[in-house]
């Protein structure tokens, strides 16, 4: 491989990269909408759902810093590090929506 298609290779990959970080991002300033209204809706709460729900929203709130911060490694990685980086996001997002969805559905189905 030539000098030139190895730089070609590692521009691509850093345009693939910020472009996943672009999308992600917008994605999780749509999730933090959502649990900004989720932990207004718990103000409204008993004291008792307070409690219970405070710290799932705090679980919610460390998944999404540990997003970021994956997303931050995927800036400065590259090639294959890119790929594998991207499989981990995904499955965290996964989990950080359905943590979500779990904790909205449990809360607006309790008479707080």
């Amino acid at each position: 491989m030539a000098i030139t298609e190895i730089h070609n290779t590692v521009d691509n990959a850093s345009n693939e990269a910020k472009k996943y970080r672009q999308a992600l991002t917008v994605e999780l300033l749509k999730m933090d909408g959502k649990i900004d209204d989720l932990a207004a809706q718990l103000k409204q709460a008993s004291t008792e759902a307070q409690v219970q729900y405070q710290t799932q929203i705090q679980k919610l709130e460390e998944q999404r810093q540990n997003i970021e911060t994956r997303l931050d490694e995927l800036q400065s990685s590259g090639g294959s590090a890119l790929e594998t980086i991207q499989s981990g996001l995904e499955t965290m997002w996964q989990d950080f929506v359905t943590t979500y969805e779990q904790v909205a559905a449990d809360f607006n189905k309790k008479d707080c």
